[in-house]
């Protein structure tokens, strides 16, 4: 791989962007410091003769990223859409922060915490940005959200104010799992839990034990997570039945979580059984809604079902069970459960011997939700799999591989 100066100042100036720090903030950082308009200057091109391998090594270690990203246009490397150490390090210090896990915030006088709405508003945000396979986004908001949440709720005190904490917290979780941090994810989950309950709102508390058992099975404890996932059920359903589309969406959706778990322990019957009993609440709804961020309704059920069919290597029920969904209802889902599901089913084909298929459904996935594609450690295992599945590889597929960073 062969330098590219030119594309140098570039570079620097999409990580600066990257790391939310302004020239001035970038040039201080240095070592020697340099001036804002030195930054400037860099970044245009003007100083492309100060470009000496030195200066270079100042200017990667000011951004926190090997000296590499700065020499190469790698233009498909995961790194450039992936969460990198960086941020994933300053989520776990936000979350590790004493002010933060003892909710002991010393508020100046005169000076209020971030209000509850804008925390609410903020969450939503970060939710929408995850639905929509934008993790790199929901990644950069997290570790100032859960310190404002944090903060917020110890001041304002309030039901409000928690349960916006919680909400914070459940996004840190579920973004943790997607990269396979169970560590991490448990501290969120476990945080958003106490949160809710310190709210008092059935709605919050329930969505909160759905994200804990999804730390739990990405910690390998599918048993307790299933736990979890039941007797939050049994304790909530009666309040959140009487709580419309958001209450009947959070009660399905931790039988789908159930169904999970048992679907990871291989238990086929009790598998069936959750998804029956999630259809009935789906069916009780009526329609494909995204109440309380769940996506919950009868076709997510579907797609649930497809994937626990795969989780217990029944490829051929799978694919029976993908071709009764909609497309058209399928297609309204949010991004991250439509690539979701077709990770899932390109495994179904795998297991069924359909590589051809797989590689088509992988490819179609990368188009609507490249981060999921390119970035999730288990759709990597995917490919992998397709891969060493695949006697000759086309270079469809390999293309596929070099763009997720999977070794062929």
């Amino acid at each position: 791989m062969r330098v590219d100066r030119a594309g140098i100042p570039r570079r620097m100036a999409y990580w600066r962007g990257r790391r939310d720090l302004s020239k001035r903030e970038l040039g201080e950082k240095m070592r020697p410091p340099r001036t804002e308009s030195w930054v400037e200057k860099a970044e245009s091109g003007e100083r492309q003769a100060d470009f000496r391998v030195g200066v270079l090594d100042q200017v990667a270690e000011a951004l926190d990223i090997p000296l590499e990203r700065l020499l190469y246009d790698e233009a498909h490397a995961p790194f450039l859409e992936c969460v990198d150490e960086v941020e994933a390090a300053a989520i776990r210090a936000a979350l590790a922060r004493y002010d933060v896990a003892t909710s002991t915030f010393a508020v100046p006088i005169g000076e209020d915490p971030v209000a509850v709405d804008l925390v609410s508003r903020q969450a939503d945000y970060g939710w929408s940005s995850f639905q929509s396979a934008n993790f790199t986004v929901v990644a950069r908001l997290l570790p100032e959200l859960i310190v404002d949440a944090a903060r917020t709720a110890a001041a304002d005190g309030g039901d409000s104010a928690w349960s916006a904490a919680s909400f914070a917290l459940q996004l840190a979780a579920a973004t943790e799992v997607k990269f396979d941090d169970g560590a991490t994810a448990w501290i969120a989950a476990d945080r958003g839990l106490t949160a809710a309950e310190r709210g008092g709102d059935h709605v919050v508390i329930a969505s909160a034990a759905r994200r804990s058992a999804e730390a739990l099975i990405c910690l390998g404890n599918s048993e307790l997570a299933l736990d979890h996932c039941l007797r939050a059920a049994e304790r909530l359903e009666s309040d959140l039945l009487e709580r419309d589309a958001d209450g009947i969406s959070v009660l399905g959706s931790l039988y789908l979580k159930a169904a999970v778990c048992t679907a990871s322990i291989g238990d086929r019957a009790k598998t069936a059984a959750l998804i029956t009993q999630a259809r009935e609440y789906a069916t009780m709804l009526g329609v494909d809604g995204n109440a309380v961020g769940t996506g919950f309704g009868p076709t997510n059920t579907a797609v649930h079902e497809v994937a626990t069919l795969t989780m217990l290597h029944e490829g051929g029920r799978a694919l029976n069970a993908a071709a009764l969904i909609d497309p058209e209802a399928l297609s309204r889902m949010r991004v991250e459960r439509q690539v979701h599901h077709c990770a899932d089913l390109a495994l179904a084909q795998i297991q069924a011997g359909h590589l051809e298929r797989a590689l088509t459904t992988l490819l179609y996935a990368e188009k609507l939700g490249k981060q999921e594609i390119h970035c999730r450690p288990r759709t990597r295992v995917i490919i992998t799999q397709l891969a060493e599945a695949t006697p000759v590889q086309p270079a469809r597929l390999k293309g596929l591989a070099q763009r997720s960073g999977v070794r062929t």
